[in-house]
């Protein structure tokens, strides 16, 4: 449907009624962040649980004891987040259903109002430590580097740790856990930004401006392979939005790929171009259609 602006809004067709919605917890992270904004799309009525990693919460959607989950992909700094790929095209049959990009600011947070040469300790995700590796080397060249399984754990801990540990995490973190901010905005980058995907059964309405992510490999390394493989979506007139290898885990030096290409798998172009890659691949899945996060009011 059209909204006053002239964008198609998504239409929740299916699972459309409150449920229980994962993310990686505990509260004050950005991943719960792009849980909530899923949620307002839903029904704004959902119940969202902390889970304490990636994998066990994919799976607790497959298994039911999730309605969906909201899980970190990429990262417009560092890239792709490995094992939410590595689960989507290994280990889950819940599809793809969502997309969220939620901007990315880094704050330094400790216990108190200390300086940052008192600073001996900086805990975080690993991909927060690598997204503020300049401002660190230039500021806290001095501190140890620790990795946490999220921001807001990082935040958690050092809340209860004596001075001289600091925290990077995201503001909310901080007045949940009771930290002082030491800086602000300490990313290296402006325009940091980081892409969710959701996964569940919920099935949305095509809006004209979807995405479809897929995963393939071939029988064996031949030249024009990959070529042949693309030019199904390039005689479509398919843009493809992404595409990057991964291992396919069987052995060293053999890779499957990973696309998203602009489109629905319901739209006639794009359904005739993935049943024509489809016999050409040793492993093919289509990983979900869902509407692009720029369909979603911020």
């Amino acid at each position: 449907m059209a909204a006053s602006d002239g964008i198609a809004r998504p239409v929740l067709l299916q699972r459309g009624s409150t449920g229980r919605g994962g993310y990686l917890g505990p509260r004050g992270t950005f991943t719960e962040e792009a849980a909530r904004d899923y949620a307002r799309r839903r029904s704004g009525g959902d119940t969202l649980v902390p889970w304490a990693d990636i994998p066990d919460m994919l799976r607790a959607v497959d298994r039911g004891e999730l309605d969906w989950a909201v899980a970190p992909v990429e990262n417009s700094l560092e890239g792709t987040v490995p094992i939410t790929v590595d689960m989507l095209v290994h280990e889950i049959a819940s599809p793809v259903c969502g997309e969220i990009v939620v901007p990315v600011r880094h704050f330094l947070l400790a216990p108190g109002p200390i300086s940052l040469d008192r600073v001996e300790r900086v805990l975080s995700h690993p991909q927060a430590l690598a997204q503020c590796r300049g401002w660190l080397e230039r500021h806290l060249p001095h501190a140890r580097r620790e990795a946490t399984a999220s921001t807001a754990e990082a935040a958690r801990q050092v809340a209860e740790m004596p001075p001289g540990a600091a925290a990077i995490g995201t503001a909310a973190a901080g007045d949940i856990y009771g930290l002082t901010v030491l800086a602000e905005d300490i990313q290296d980058a402006d325009g940091n930004m980081t892409r969710f995907l959701a996964v569940g059964r919920d099935v949305w309405s095509r809006t004209g401006r979807d995405k479809t992510s897929i995963a393939f490999s071939f029988p064996e390394d031949a030249p024009g392979v990959l070529y042949r493989a693309l030019g199904e979506f390039a005689r479509r007139n398919i843009n493809l939005s992404k595409l990057e290898s991964r291992p396919t885990r069987k052995a060293l030096g053999r890779y499957l790929f990973l696309a998203d290409l602009e489109g629905h798998q319901q739209d006639p172009a794009v359904a005739e171009a993935l049943e024509a890659l489809r016999p050409q691949c040793a492993l093919f899945k289509v990983l979900g259609s869902y509407p692009q996060a720029v369909c979603f009011d911020p």
